[in-house]
């Protein structure tokens, strides 16, 4: 037949139920049925065999299924029922595709059920909407003439119960299902991800419904309701809400302090460790007060455990660097077990390190994974968080790798105090899982709770490192990507106009681009000097109080000092043939401008009455020509959206390249 062109895959059923690997597997789709909230229950086959799955819900309002449907599985996990003392395999579809159809929709080949020795292939037993009678059952009354032990009846009815009711009913004898098993039950009831708590037009559910009510509904027929998963362990990349009962073999790679919290809807205190297993898979795992208190010193960074019986729901992004789509929760049915790791087959840790001159690439507030030499160790500081009005330790690293880029890493908390000068000292290289990207000075990293730094890890990627500056990476001044006014931050870079700066898209996330343009205004107000007054903690500069006794206090170092420093921050307006913009700009780069005069040289000036060298100093300014790396961003300001573009960085102009660059231009157009 013309449908016969699509060629299912043979022998993908009977793989797929055991989660044994079977890539883009075409199959076709025998039975569909959805219930109101969306929840899709499917039987699929393989021209050879079928079985019963569900769609999972993050794809069930993409896919829009009916009967013979050819599909192909690109991402699956199957979980096993145990439906009175029998074994179910269930299929849960992650991804899929549906195959556009090449003829009439009609069953290909003559699929058995899985397991079964030759049966002819069998159907749900399931009426085709909620108003309508199910064929096969016998009635159009009420659950089809259903009749249950005694008068007990099902507490929830959601669209695809695979058990009739009655042992004579064909959805009963295709899939072996007990008469009081529903669908609802299998899957945990008003667990995280469930199927359960949608009652069929026709009978009296009962008025709990989900895990709980249908379990004490079917207190007296003795017949199990709760789903479990093979003995075999769970991989953590195929972990989901819709495996109710679940083991995996994991190593803690991190582990936080225990924190607490407080607010209007009470306290507690909670803790999370980050686990990799044997395939590679990371999930976040958090515990929360009585439980916290449970595993804290049971989990040990570095040891191996058996974790079940967790609550597995969406990760929460503030939280988490891990790239999981779900995390764990523990709770009072959790279990966890130190395990044996007699064949290290699962890893210390998991990297997915990226070069330092790529760091320009990732936007603000992202994680990344770094190796590097440290070649520069600050002192330790501390500084008052504004949120908490607690003291914080911090301390700045430099480090450098191959790509010959340097970046500047802060280190905060435990990692800054423990890792000090005769630790770090002596180039060493260390391995950073789950930095915090900032566009701050251009690009900067900073360790978080759950970042882990190790120090000359036994890892291929450190030997290459420790060979290539050992031999000649040492030798090499780096082209640093978080100072500012490096000419090296601007490889890459597309230039633009002053015309198209005004053009620019309103996005979330700021744009960056190289403007070659000359100054037109910049001028010098004695009555608003271009400067403010700034804290002289290095790691601080933001603005202080005059408390005019003179004194001044820094809000963010919560500290009063006897004297503050003047740091530049202006605006300036250029101009090319395009026509001409406002930028604003810093203090680093205005120092540029400026020929190095800093603010403190001019305020002196003021201070004696000299208005002239300020004025001078700023004059000469204008009408010079730069390469300006410019960072862009609208901001609303008094109700009104504004493009603000700010200097970040300032080269001179290369007349070779330059040429080079706008003959490229005049060849393009």
């Amino acid at each position: 037949m013309a449908q016969q062109q699509h060629r299912l895959s043979q022998g993908a059923v009977a793989a797929l139920s055991q989660n044994r690997p079977y890539p883009d597997a075409v199959l076709q789709v025998l039975e569909v049925r959805m219930n109101p909230q969306a929840k899709v229950a499917v039987s699929v086959s393989d021209g050879e065999q079928h079985m019963r799955g569900i769609v999972a819900t993050q794809i069930a309002n993409q896919v829009n299924l009916q009967m013979n449907d050819i599909i192909m599985v690109k991402k699956s996990t199957c979980l096993t029922l145990d439906v009175n003392g029998k074994s179910v395999p269930c299929l849960t579809l992650l991804d899929i595709a549906v195959l556009p159809p090449s003829g009439p929709r009609t069953r290909i080949g003559n699929p058995v059920e899985l397991g079964s020795a030759g049966s002819a292939p069998s159907t749900f037993g399931m009426q085709p909407s909620y108003g309508a009678p199910a064929s096969g059952y016998g009635s159009s009354s009420g659950y089809g003439g259903a009749q249950y032990p005694g008068d007990v009846k099902p507490s929830s009815y959601v669209g695809s119960s695979y058990a009739s009711g009655a042992p004579g009913a064909p959805g009963y004898a295709a899939y072996g299902a007990a008469p009081q098993q529903s669908y609802a039950s299998a899957y945990g009831g008003n667990q995280p991800g469930s199927y359960a708590s949608a009652s069929a037009p026709g009978y009296n559910a009962p008025s709990s419904t989900g895990y709980q009510g249908y379990a004490s509904a079917h207190k007296a027929s003795n017949l199990p309701v709760t789903p479990t998963r093979s003995s075999s362990l769970v991989s953590i990349r195929e972990l989901n809400p819709y495996i109710s009962r679940w083991q995996i073999k994991a190593r803690v790679t991190s582990k936080s302090e225990m924190r607490t919290w407080s607010n209007a809807k009470g306290e507690g205190k909670l803790f999370s460790f980050d686990v990799l297993d044997a395939g590679g898979g990371e999930i976040r795992v958090t515990a929360f007060k009585q439980d916290a208190d449970r595993f804290f010193d049971l989990i040990q960074v570095g040891n191996v455990y058996l974790i079940s019986h967790g609550q597995v729901k969406p990760a929460n992004r503030s939280f988490t660097h891990l790239k999981h789509e779900y995390e764990v929760t523990l709770g009072r049915e959790s279990q966890i077990e130190q395990a044996p790791d007699e064949d290290g087959s699962i890893s210390q840790m998991h990297y997915e390190f990226v070069p330092i001159n790529s760091l320009e690439s990732y936007p603000a507030n992202s994680f990344v994974d770094i190796i590097g030499v440290v070649t520069d160790v600050q002192p330790a500081s501390t500084i008052v968080s504004k949120t908490t009005q607690r003291e914080m330790t911090k301390r700045s690293v430099t480090l450098v790798d191959t790509s010959n880029a340097s970046v500047e890493l802060t280190l905060w908390g435990n990692a800054a105090t423990t890792n000090d000068e005769t630790v770090l000292g002596g180039n060493p290289i260390v391995a950073i899982k789950g930095c915090k990207v900032s566009d701050f000075g251009g690009r900067s990293l900073g360790t978080v709770g759950s970042s882990t730094l190790t120090i000359r890890p036994d890892i291929p990627e450190a030997h290459q490192l420790q060979q290539w500056f050992t031999s000649s990476g040492g030798a090499h001044s780096a082209v640093s990507v978080s100072k500012r006014g490096g000419s090296g931050s601007m490889a890459g870079l597309e230039y633009k106009t002053c015309g198209q700066i005004a053009e620019l898209p309103n996005t979330p996330e700021p744009a960056f681009f190289l403007l070659h343009a000359a100054i037109t205004t910049l001028t010098f107000n004695t009555e608003r000097p271009p400067w403010y007054l700034a804290c002289p903690t290095p790691d601080c500069k933001k603005k202080v109080t005059d408390n005019g006794s003179g004194s001044y206090y820094c809000e963010k170092c919560n500290k009063q000092y006897p004297a503050a420093n003047p740091r530049y921050i202006f605006s300036f307006a250029v101009a090319d043939s395009t026509g001409s913009t406002w930028l604003s700009v810093f203090h680093d780069e205005a120092l540029q401008l400026l020929g190095g005069r800093s603010a403190e040289d001019l305020r002196s000036c003021l201070e004696v009455g000299d208005t002239g060298t300020p004025e001078a100093a700023f004059r000469s300014a204008n009408f010079t020509e730069h390469v300006f790396k410019v960072r862009a961003k609208y901001e609303v300001m008094n109700e009104n959206t504004k493009l603000r573009a700010t200097v970040v960085a300032i080269a001179p102009i290369d007349h070779a390249t330059e040429c080079s660059r706008v003959c490229d231009l005049l060849r393009a157009y």
